[in-house]
């Protein structure tokens, strides 16, 4: 026979359940709706960022970059350019921010100036915070459209300075991408919240072994869509030797512009201001002509 507090477990519990089911599915509804309404708005990335994130289609904005805005268009192929063309010849540009060319517009962007002078189109694929780690992954989709040429322009990132390396990084939980919770972080804001890894002993996000195993690895994938290789070491105020060294032992074509401070701008020494985009497109010129002539004579 069953006590009084046998009896008094079972509606409790039930109740509980009950509840838990009732909550989840609201959750459910409101995640749903925003789903729909798109709220919050998508902004330039989609993905995990912190683990794998590319640009969103469609995404088009304004961008504040110092004391200056600049336009963001992105393609429903996911990129800062409207693609390759559907026959003759193109040349591929991958990279970070420093290919995407954060703080000046599109048509400044050294891509697009190297377009003028090659008269062929070069299409802009760089996502601004990759590094090679991401980058295995994103251009294989890009080379399977048989480029002509790529110009692989990764390594800013990679020694960037970081808690722990991209090799170490994990997924986000389902629930940290929801939508609910990312509405949530917009209405409460950064006040009073920690920097990450602050106070750690910070790493390269790519160390220069791993960096150089990744971008072998995207040679490979390279040779398989018969993809001539440029390894670009993209112009930093001080690029980091051992990268450098790195970039020059693949069997890639390396070049390495140098360009004066004045080519950066004076808030941000990472990227280029309009001239720098202007100069490093006038030092790419002529080693690019020359290997597409070459490969033209091959065929």
């Amino acid at each position: 026979m069953k006590s009084s507090g046998d009896r008094g477990e079972i509606p409790i519990a039930g109740r509980v359940i009950r509840s838990a089911i009732a909550v989840f599915a609201i959750l459910s509804l409101v995640e749903l709706s925003l789903h729909l309404f798109r709220i919050p708005a998508g902004g330039l990335y989609s993905g995990d960022i912190g683990y794998y994130w590319t640009l969103s289609p469609g995404y088009s904005d304004d961008i504040s970059h110092g004391d200056r805005e600049f336009r963001v268009e992105i393609s429903e192929l996911g990129i800062r350019d409207a693609g390759p063309p559907s026959e003759g010849p193109w040349v591929l540009a991958l990279g970070c921010s420093t290919t995407f060319g954060w703080g000046v517009e599109a048509d400044e962007n050294w891509t697009e100036i190297l377009e003028s002078q090659l008269g062929i189109p070069v299409v802009n694929a760089g996502v601004p915070g990759h590094t090679t780690a991401q980058g295995v992954v994103f251009a294989p989709e890009f080379l399977a459209l048989e480029p002509d040429l790529v110009l692989l322009g990764w390594g800013v990132r990679d020694s960037q300075l970081a808690p722990k390396p991209d090799s170490s990084a994990t997924p986000s939980s389902l629930v940290s991408r929801s939508r609910i919770l990312r509405l949530l972080r917009e209405i409460i804001g950064a006040a009073g919240t920690e920097v990450e890894g602050e106070g750690l002993e910070l790493v390269a996000r790519v160390s220069p072994e791993d960096f150089a195993e990744n971008m072998m690895d995207v040679h490979r994938v390279a040779a398989l869509h018969d993809v001539a290789v440029v390894d670009l070491a993209f112009p930093m105020m001080e690029y980091p030797d051992s990268y450098s060294l790195e970039l020059e032992g693949l069997d890639g074509h390396f070049v390495a512009p140098q360009l004066s401070q004045s080519s950066f701008f004076e808030f941000d020494p990472v990227h280029l201001n309009r001239e720098g985009h202007r100069l490093l497109a006038a030092e790419l010129g002529p080693p690019i002509v020359g290997l597409l002539e070459q490969r033209s004579e091959a065929e």
